[in-house]
């Protein structure tokens, strides 16, 4: 990272200090920066006007025992980037976007079906704070190489069809897909984004 990269860095951990979310471990902070210059930021937690998780003193995932990842709907909180983008429309800026599908059609992932992907995708037009500019997805995880590649022939076929059809406020460039496991099958397929943190990190620590 650059000297820039680590000054945004240092400001999402700040930011994720005002987390509302009433889990140990779980705060979180982003920051939408252009050009250098940062636009918005958010941290993970109940939209403005409502009562926090904080304030309420309770998680609903821990009282219904909910898996982490799952049943979105059932928190109080939303994510900190979504809660930056909000910030951001309001403010009236508009922030590029990627639309994660759902390729595997996991009940553990987020994320549209591809079918629900390119509906949105031709209703881009009604959402001036946000401009699509591809698609991310994250498959099944494999057992053997080379597993993924249909999965990852599918989002290149569902990101080609929606680029021929041209619609207003969209710009497909962006295709991310593969991780430190599968980015070679992926940039293979046409990925012209991978996400390899584990093998540039190491393994995330779910207990801090």
């Amino acid at each position: 990272m650059d000297k820039w990269d680590i000054r945004f860095m240092k400001m999402a951990y700040l930011i994720s200090e005002w987390t509302s979310c009433n889990v140990e471990g779980r705060s979180i902070g982003a920051v939408i920066v252009k050009d250098k210059r940062i636009m918005t930021t958010g941290y993970n937690g109940a939209p403005a006007g409502l009562k926090t998780c904080k304030e309420r003193g309770e998680c609903m995932r821990r009282k219904l025992n909910i898996e982490s990842g799952t049943r979105a709907e059932l928190c109080y909180a939303i994510h900190a980037e979504q809660n930056a983008i909000l910030q951001a429309a309001k403010l009236g800026i508009v922030q590029d976007i990627l639309l994660e599908v759902n390729i595997g059609a996991e009940e553990s992932k987020s994320g549209f079906t591809p079918a629900e992907a390119a509906a949105l995708a031709a209703r881009m037009a009604d959402f001036p704070h946000t401009a699509l500019k591809g698609l991310m997805a994250i498959p099944p995880v494999s057992e053997f190489p080379g597993e993924n590649c249909r999965y990852f022939a599918e989002m290149r076929n569902l990101f080609v069809d929606i680029r021929a059809k041209k619609y207003d406020n969209v710009s497909m460039e962006c295709l991310s897909m593969g991780m430190s496991d599968d980015f070679a099958d992926a940039i293979a397929e046409g990925s012209t984004m991978v996400r390899i943190g584990t093998a540039i990190f190491g393994k995330r620590n779910y207990n801090t």
